[in-house]
């Protein structure tokens, strides 16, 4: 039996059964979704180290400290972005122009997909979002000046 993890914040390793259940996903797609896909997901695992590949509502995503920061999604129309977060999305909104979307989907088409830039911004969004929602570990408290007693 594995050993168990001491905090949602310690990265866990993608199981066997994870990447082959992403691998099988990718292998459903057209050859031109294939690379562009594969390529997004790639980089997105750049921009968050420890971050595992996972399988989430049936799309390759990843899964940083505990919860899902990020996933891709493939239609005949195009692709679509998924931050599992109904606030990256607004955030970002400034960014988005020219893009369809919804409340938790960026889509575009395969012929122009995400730039490296945006990518790195939604992902590291995302992040931000994971960190502010764990609990704040309290301040250390520094003992007050010694008092000298007399006896």
């Amino acid at each position: 039996m594995p050993p168990k993890r001491k905090s949602a914040a310690e990265p866990r390793p993608s199981s066997r059964s994870a990447l082959a259940a992403v691998d099988a996903w990718f292998q459903l797609l057209a050859p031109s979704a294939l690379s562009v896909l594969q390529g997004l997901l790639a980089r997105m695992e750049r921009f968050a180290p420890g971050a595992e590949r996972v399988l989430s509502y049936g799309l390759p995503a990843l899964r940083w400290r505990g919860r899902v920061i990020g996933g891709l999604g493939s239609t005949k129309a195009g692709a679509s972005y998924y931050p599992f977060s109904g606030r990256t999305l607004t955030t970002l909104a400034p960014r988005l122009k020219g893009f369809s979307r919804t409340k938790s989907a960026l889509h575009f088409e395969l012929d122009r997909p995400l730039s490296e830039a945006l990518l790195r911004a939604l992902v590291r969004e995302r992040m931000r979002e994971v960190l502010a929602a764990e609990p704040k570990s309290p301040k250390p408290t520094r003992p007050g000046p010694r008092r000298l007693t007399s006896h």
